[in-house]
């Protein structure tokens, strides 16, 4: 009799009987084998013998699930022959663009007491941040045929026929830009002004990374001091790292963000009285996928 494409030659209920016999003589996706054997009448204590028609093709509607699989709960001393005709294909990967990567923060200028007296150290810019560096799981292929049942091993898969097993191809992770770093604060050469770090940039992607908070001139000495605040960054586009911003009195500019892929820059130190080191950019990261096997899970039991 015909179900939905599976046509069955005869089934019996115990090892004394014939194995349930099955025809795939269309196209199909996610297959289980245990599914298709009861609802053609067998049961989980029989053999069974699946056919696969030239031409057919058994495939997968997403990576994470395989094209064709046992399923488990089978009987020990089962054996399920598969003659393979046609193709046994795991989805492919899909590509995916990564996590967003910020822009760094900017080092804060020196303080210091009235008219430029005991200045102190401006602070150091932070780094920008990076892309993940891990690949997202959808980027993965799926596998072709996977042998579910592991608790017993007595279940037995032969291709007695092989045909074409794949596994489903990986795709390509695109990170963002890593964040530009921020800039050192600093001083005025002359030890006037005091300044703030620029604000680093953001890393490129959709949406592109936010700019890094900015630094500001601090003089809680409230004498002849001024201070002068960094620049802010620009946010990250869609290819293009936004700009590091300018910094204050002596202080350093932040480093404009990475474009896809790419590290962002580092931040420029301080300079004059006090000056502090830079930020440095986030870091690129490119992960892949990983490509599908043809055989999966209990694969010792497979031959």
């Amino acid at each position: 009799m015909a179900n939905f494409g599976y046509t069955v030659l005869g089934f019996g209920a115990s090892s004394s009987v014939p194995p349930t016999e099955l025809t795939i003589s269309s196209n199909a996706n996610n297959q289980n084998l245990k599914t298709l054997t009861l609802a053609a009448g067998g049961t989980v204590d029989n053999s069974v013998i699946v056919t696969i028609n030239n031409g057919v093709t058994i495939g997968s509607s997403s990576a994470g699930t395989p094209a064709l699989i046992t399923d488990t709960g089978w009987s020990a001393g089962v054996t399920i022959t598969i003659i393979n005709n046609g193709s046994i294909v795991g989805a492919n990967g899909v590509d995916v663009t990564g996590a967003n990567s910020a822009g760094g923060h900017a080092g804060r200028g020196g303080e210091g007491n009235e008219c430029g007296f005991g200045i102190e150290s401006g602070q150091t810019g932070q780094a920008g941040a990076s892309g993940s560096s891990t690949a997202d799981a959808s980027s993965n292929g799926g596998d072709a045929f996977q042998h579910s049942q592991t608790g017993d091993n007595n279940l037995a898969v032969v291709f007695s026929t092989a045909g074409t097993r794949t596994g489903g191809s990986a795709g390509t992770t695109t990170y963002r830009g890593g964040g530009g770093g921020g800039g050192g604060g600093g001083r005025d050469a002359d030890g006037g002004a005091i300044g703030g770090g620029g604000a680093g940039g953001g890393g490129a992607g959709i949406p592109g990374g936010n700019a890094g908070s900015i630094g500001r001139g601090a003089n809680t000495g409230g004498g002849c001091n001024t201070s002068v605040n960094g620049s802010a960054g620009q946010v990250g586009q869609a290819s293009t790292g936004g700009q590091g911003g300018a910094g204050g009195a002596g202080a350093g500019a932040g480093g404009n963000g990475g474009n896809l892929e790419q590290a962002g820059q580092t931040g420029a130190a301080g300079t004059g009285h006090s000056g502090s080191a830079a930020g440095g950019g986030g870091s690129q990261s490119t992960p892949s996928g990983s490509a599908g096997s043809a055989l999966a899970g209990n694969t010792d039991q497979i031959s």
